[in-house]
């Protein structure tokens, strides 16, 4: 992670470093074009504490759907697609992530490594506290796609 490291989310920094990174991050997305899909997911979309459903792969992208929401926002099936895709760090734990269910992402972010983007995460085991991995997708596009959800249940694997 570049902004919401390990670190960070466990709390290990001073509130003034945490207060730095969050700002860096902030301005970082302000920096983004306003109508374009990364900018438009990270101000409208909320990964954390989303459960990782399912991973799909084709030939020209990567797709992952993730159960996002809570209890007063309601529940959604979120798809994000990443056009020209690519697992470039954590593959094997998004794909246990996908098979060890409910596993969560417990902060994501979103940064430049021109020529691409890349959109990280971390996770937790289910139902713990406990690291589940780290995820870095590198792609040229992104789309995204909400549908709303009964509840807070995944589909059987």
């Amino acid at each position: 992670m570049e902004y919401f490291t390990r670190a960070w989310a466990l709390g290990d920094l001073s509130d003034e470093e945490c207060e730095k990174i969050e700002e860096r991050y902030r301005s970082y997305v302000e920096s983004l074009d306003p109508e374009g899909p990364v900018r438009r997911f990270v101000t409208s979309i909320s990964l954390h504490d989303a459960y990782v459903d399912r991973l799909e792969y084709s030939e020209d992208a990567l797709s992952l759907h993730l159960l996002t929401g809570d209890g007063q926002r309601g529940y959604w099936h979120t798809h994000i697609r990443y056009g020209g895709g690519q697992i470039i760090l954590g593959q094997k734990d998004l794909e246990r992530a996908v098979q060890v269910r409910p596993t969560e992402v417990w902060y994501d972010e979103f940064s430049d490594s021109p020529p691409r983007m890349v959109h990280r995460f971390l996770l937790l085991k289910p139902g713990t506290s406990k690291d589940g991995g780290e995820v870095h997708i590198a792609f040229d596009e992104l789309a995204f796609s909400e549908t709303p959800a009964a509840g807070r249940m995944l589909t059987e694997v």
